[in-house]
């Protein structure tokens, strides 16, 4: 197994990068791979990590972008 690579994150994304790491267990799975996150888990996952409501709609964009860098390497395996 590779070791884990150290990658840096600025301090703006901090808080979208916890909130996608906490949405690690939420992913939609079907014959063809990996599908997308269940954004019905995102309204918990926003209230645990103190996502304030005025800065979910940004944050939610945030996440999406992250989502789909994530399904082009996971699916291209």
């Amino acid at each position: 197994m590779d070791e884990p690579q150290e990658i840096g994150c600025w301090p703006d994304n901090w808080q979208a990068l916890q909130v996608f790491r906490s949405m690690s267990t939420q992913w939609t799975v079907a014959y063809g791979g990996y599908v997308g996150l269940r954004y019905e888990a995102l309204q918990p996952v926003f209230e645990a990590c103190g996502i304030k409501k005025k800065a979910r709609a940004e944050m939610f964009h945030s996440l999406r972008i992250m989502e789909n860098e994530a399904l082009s390497v996971i699916n291209e395996r």
